[in-house]
């Protein structure tokens, strides 16, 4: 799978207000670990939904643990582990929809943790994405996109995405805007994928370079892509997969983004150490996403895997220290939560 790699965390920024809370450890995790502690490389992303922030973190191997955040509070009111290891993950439909990567499924899963239904999906399922009344999936060796009718927890259509007759044929992340479906797909010369919602049915598939590595957002009517593999940035034209244009993040290395009161927002790590090959000094871009224009750079420390928005702010995300970070841009107020011990 193509997932975050581990890195290593500076302190934050001296000008910006912390508050410290610990996320505790699941049932079965081992005691919390200490800031000079390295951690296990893992993955994690995170989500907005049911009036709260998620967590996802997982080994890539055999498990998966979900952390519960209220935005009220900044603190975490649950925390529970699931039984394989996630691609990633939605929330909508007063549900969170786990890829599950190894099962072949998607679990339908309730506030409190409990699984309701198991989705039978495509090939290795990755990336999940809510939108036009359903849920849509990825799945990354399948070459295909599963959507899912919430309403009876089933596959109502699978449409080919990536390439065929290939086994790591790469569709991964999904994005949409008010009238499409558009899939990325990595590992060579392989084509965005257009899907049409209403009616089921894919409108184009244009090839591109390898661009989807990471982060698919659409944004400005064009699509952006975060790519790791190439560490860098891709302003893209969606009807045709044409580069408008292209930014290289080197020497530093380029991580996430997301969108939040019309800017994209870029995470990144200014620096890399050579020896180790870790990211460090953590970054927010503001971009315009119709003329990709920087209209600030926010050095926010730690390293800034992955960026999330919700209630209002931006969610950061150190994995090499498992904290989180909340900035609301324009007050200069950050939370940071601890993810202490988190599965390890």
């Amino acid at each position: 799978m193509l997932r975050y790699s581990l890195r290593a965390v500076a302190c934050l920024a001296a000008t910006t207000a912390l508050v410290f809370l610990t996320i505790p450890a699941p049932a079965g995790a081992s005691p919390a670990r200490a800031d000079n502690v390295t951690i296990p490389p893992g993955y994690y992303d995170m989500r907005e939904g049911l009036g709260s922030m998620w967590v996802l973190e997982d080994d890539e191997q055999s498990y998966s643990v979900i952390y519960r955040i209220d935005p009220a509070t900044d603190g975490v009111t649950d925390a529970f582990t699931l039984d394989s290891a996630a691609g990633g993950f939605g929330v909508g439909f007063h549900s969170l929809w786990v890829a599950m990567y190894y099962d072949n499924t998607v679990e339908r899963i309730d506030a409190s943790g409990h699984v309701v239904a198991r989705v039978k999906v495509g090939l290795q399922p990755y990336a999940v994405h809510v939108a036009f009344g359903s849920v849509w999936v990825s799945n990354h060796h399948g070459s295909s996109v599963s959507r899912i009718d919430p309403a009876t927890n089933k596959v109502i259509a699978t449409l080919p995405a990536g390439q065929a007759h290939t086994f790591r044929n790469g569709p991964q992340d999904i994005t949409s805007d008010d009238q499409y479906i558009y899939v990325g797909a990595s590992n060579g010369d392989l084509p965005i994928t257009t899907i049409d919602p209403t009616t089921n049915s894919v409108v184009s598939q244009n090839a591109t370079d390898d661009y989807f590595c990471g982060d698919l957002q659409a944004a400005g009517q064009t699509l952006w892509s975060v790519d790791h593999c190439s560490n860098t940035l891709y302003q893209l034209e969606p009807s045709t997969g044409a580069t408008l244009q292209q930014d290289d993040y080197d020497p530093g290395y380029l991580n996430a983004m997301t969108t939040l009161d019309g800017s994209l927002w870029v995470a990144y790590d200014a620096r890399v150490h050579r020896q180790t090959g870790i990211g460090f000094d953590g970054t927010l871009e503001q971009r315009d996403p119709v003329t990709g224009d920087i209209d600030q750079t926010l050095p926010i420390g730690g390293d800034a895997s992955v960026v999330r928005s919700g209630f209002g702010s931006l969610w950061v995300l150190d994995d090499t220290h498992g904290r989180v970070k909340r900035l609301t841009p324009g007050l200069g107020f950050v939370a940071s939560m601890r993810l202490a011990g988190a599965g390890h």
